[in-house]
């Protein structure tokens, strides 16, 4: 896959999980998760997107039946010799993607983080920012992540 690919997905949010808080080897985290109903062909397909950090508290403003394009990477992590994957939503535009005025994207919900890019500057002192391997750090050895 070029690496200049952008995974898009449209769909409609059926729902929004509570919100998740911890605190890891970087610092504080926050994450939510929100699932989409998308069709595929006749049938209709749940996904669930995690939302990270700052962006957590855009996902208020969603509503269920919210129509929304999702800007998202996968990623994929070992915990106890087994594999768990997460789509991290990057990108969420809410509306129907229609022709019609009224049924174009909104600008209100619309959470837009760049995706995640190797640091350019590596010396630099901020830290990096949480990632959900930080949940996992933060578990005892025994407790499984659901």
């Amino acid at each position: 896959m070029p690496e200049n690919t952008v995974l898009v997905i449209e769909g409609k949010l059926v729902s929004v999980l509570p919100k998740q808080e911890g605190e890891g080897r970087n610092g504080r985290w926050q994450r939510q998760s929100i699932v989409v109903e998308m069709m595929r062909g006749s049938y209709a397909t749940m996904v669930c997107f995690d939302v990270w950090g700052d962006q957590v508290n855009t996902v208020a403003s969603l509503q269920i039946g919210d129509m929304l394009t999702i800007s998202f990477d996968p990623s994929s992590r070992e915990f106890n010799g087994r594999w768990y994957t997460s789509l991290r939503a990057w990108r969420i535009v809410v509306g129907t993607g229609s022709n019609n005025e009224a049924d174009r994207p909104s600008t209100i919900g619309v959470i837009d983080q760049q995706p995640m890019q190797p640091d350019a500057n590596p010396t630099q002192d901020t830290p990096p920012a949480p990632t959900e391997r930080d949940e996992f750090d933060a578990m005892p050895e025994n407790d499984l992540p659901f």
